[in-house]
């Protein structure tokens, strides 16, 4: 089930943002891996009898397990700007959902972070947004260009045109 987000009035949601899906590729992957080698073994398993079977069963429930865990968290996890407060959203396992949020009125300074090759290839990075004062601070991982949500945020707290 995904979360309401529940706008104040006069606020409108101007941009959402997910974490970029390059980061859950090798989860992807070896979850397909494990249910195909899970049914590309089937036969020879089944032949086994029981502890076959029971193999067949785990590679599969495994598979079954990371993958949807993996699409869970990417499905769940947001960064989201409204014209009065930017809130991140995250999933972080099955039971665990964390939801932070800043108005845009405290927001002292906005940064990125780019580190290592793979990062440059494929254009994600860190965001972090602190607060004016305060230790307040919110930081989401594996953004899609995060320069491009920094360039939003400075549009905001200066009154520029959006880009």
């Amino acid at each position: 089930m995904k979360p309401r987000l529940m706008l104040q009035p006069g606020e409108t949601l101007e941009r959402e943002f997910r974490t970029t899906r390059v980061v859950w590729l090798p989860a992807w992957t070896l979850s397909i891996f494990l249910i195909l080698g899970a049914f590309f073994f089937m036969v020879r398993l089944f032949g086994e009898g029981a502890v076959g079977i029971a193999l067949f069963t785990v590679l599969l429930v495994l598979g079954v397990w990371m993958g949807g865990r993996a699409w869970m968290q990417f499905a769940r996890t947001q960064l989201i700007v409204t014209s009065d407060r930017v809130i991140a959203i995250r999933q972080k396992g099955l039971l665990e959902f964390i939801s932070t949020e800043i108005p845009l009125r405290s927001i002292g300074s906005i940064s990125f972070r780019r580190k290592g090759l793979f990062q440059a290839l494929f254009r994600y990075g860190k965001l972090k947004v602190e607060t004016k004062g305060e230790s307040g601070r919110m930081i989401f991982d594996a953004l899609p260009r995060p320069e491009r949500v920094q360039e939003l945020l400075y549009c905001f707290l200066h009154d520029e045109p959006r880009v």
